[in-house]
C-alpha cells in the first residue's frame, strides 16, 4: 500500500510538472493554408470561381456586407500514439476567450470596415448604385433576415463550445445572409434565399449584386502532434487574423446553373495577420480544473493510456489596438479582394 502510495504521489508530480497548451504574449502568424495532394501545395492568396462573373461589372449594388467576429474558440492537437497505437496518444486542448471587446465596438469595426469597402470599389471605378432598388424588388423584399449582432455558437467554424458575433453595417440593417457567408447559415430556402431574390433582381434588371463577408480571428495556433507522435502539445498568441476560405466577395448576375456564368466569387486563400498587439494573454485555468486534469491522467497512465492536457486562456483586449489590428487586417485581404476583382473587369 505505502509502495502504491507513493507511485501514484510521484504520477502526480511528473503528470503536474508536465505542464500543458501554454500561451505567448508575442503577436503569431496565423498558419499557412495547404491543399492539393498530401497536403503539400500551398495554397494561392486569392481563389477565383467563375472569373467571367465580374466581366463588365462597373456598376454593382452591395446586397450584403457582413463582418464576423471570434468571441471563443477551441484549437486542439492530437497525438495518435506512432506504433504504439492509437491508446497511446494524447490530446492537448486550448480554449481561448476574448474579453474587453463589447458590441458596440464591433459595430464600430464593422461601419468602419463597410466605408473602407466602398471607399476601395469606388478608388477602383466602380459605381455604387442605389441599394434601395434591390430592397423594394418583389424578388428581394421578403427574403430571409437576420437580426445584427446574429450569435452562432454552433461548434463548426471555431471548435467545440465557440461562440463567434456577426454584424451588419448600420447603413444597411439586418443582416442578409446569402448562402455561405455566415457558417452554417444557408439563407433560407426558394424565394426566402436573398440569393434566389437577388438573382432574380438581376436577371430582370441587369443590374449585378455583390455581397462581401469578412470573417476574424483572435488567436493563432502553432500545434504539436500527428499520428506519428505519441505526444500532443498547442501554444496559442495574440493575431489578429482573417480566416481564408471564409472571407470572400461574391456577384451575382443572374440564374445560376451548369452552364451559367453569371456568379462568382473571390475567395481570400491565405490568411492575413496584423502585426499589431492588442490584448493581454493569461491563464485562466482553475486550480480545480487542472487537479481532475492531473488526478484523470494518472489513471490513465496506470492504464496505459495517453494523458490529455486542457488550458483556458482568456485574451485581455484593449478596445483601441483591438480596432487598429482588425482594420489592418481586414484591410490587407480586403486590398487583396478589391485588386483581383477589378483585375477580373
Amino acid at each position: 500500500m505505502f509502495k502504491k502510495t507513493l507511485i501514484t504521489v510521484s504520477m502526480l508530480s511528473f503528470l503536474a510538472a508536465c505542464g500543458g497548451p501554454s500561451a505567448t504574449q508575442s503577436v503569431t502568424k496565423a498558419e499557412e493554408r495547404s491543399g492539393g495532394f498530401l497536403g503539400l501545395a500551398k495554397n494561392a492568396d486569392v481563389k477565383v470561381t467563375t472569373g467571367k462573373a465580374f466581366a463588365g461589372a462597373n456598376e454593382v449594388i452591395i446586397g450584403s456586407f457582413v463582418v464576423g467576429f471570434s468571441i471563443k474558440k477551441t484549437d486542439s492537437a492530437k497525438a495518435g500514439g506512432g506504433l504504439m497505437g492509437s491508446g497511446f496518444g494524447g490530446k492537448s486542448t486550448a480554449r481561448s476567450l476574448l474579453v474587453g471587446i463589447d458590441d458596440a465596438t464591433m459595430q464600430q469595426i464593422t461601419d468602419q470596415l463597410y466605408e473602407d469597402f466602398v471607399k476601395g470599389l469606388e478608388s477602383r471605378g466602380y459605381t455604387i448604385a442605389d441599394r434601395s432598388v434591390l430592397l423594394e424588388h418583389d424578388s428581394f423584399k421578403k427574403t430571409k433576415k437576420l437580426e445584427t449582432p446574429y450569435e452562432d455558437n454552433s461548434d463548426g467554424l471555431f471548435g467545440k463550445g465557440s461562440i463567434s458575433k456577426y454584424f451588419s453595417p448600420a447603413k444597411l440593417g439586418a443582416i442578409s445572409p446569402f448562402m455561405g457567408d455566415i457558417s452554417g447559415i444557408t439563407g433560407g430556402f426558394g424565394f426566402s434565399n436573398p440569393a434566389v431574390g437577388a438573382a432574380e433582381f438581376a436577371n430582370k434588371t441587369g443590374k449585378k449584386v455583390v455581397h462581401a463577408v469578412y470573417v476574424v480571428d483572435f488567436a493563432n495556433t502553432e500545434k504539436y502532434g500527428s499520428w506519428a507522435t505519441s505526444t500532443s502539445n498547442i501554444n496559442v498568441g495574440q493575431g489578429l487574423s482573417v480566416i481564408p476560405e471564409m472571407s470572400k466577395v461574391s456577384i451575382i448576375g443572374g440564374h445560376s446553373g451548369t452552364f451559367s456564368s453569371s456568379n462568382g466569387s473571390i475567395v481570400l486563400g491565405q490568411p492575413t495577420t496584423s502585426d499589431k498587439p492588442f490584448a493581454d494573454v493569461v491563464d485562466a485555468t482553475s486550480d480545480a480544473a487542472m487537479a481532475t486534469e492531473v488526478a484523470a491522467n494518472v489513471i490513465g497512465f496506470l492504464g496505459g493510456v495517453g494523458t490529455n492536457k486542457s488550458r483556458s486562456f482568456e485574451f485581455k483586449a484593449r478596445p483601441d489596438d483591438f480596432k487598429a489590428a482588425t482594420l489592418d487586417a481586414v484591410g490587407q485581404a480586403n486590398k487583396a479582394l478589391l485588386d483581383k476583382m477589378a483585375s477580373l473587369r
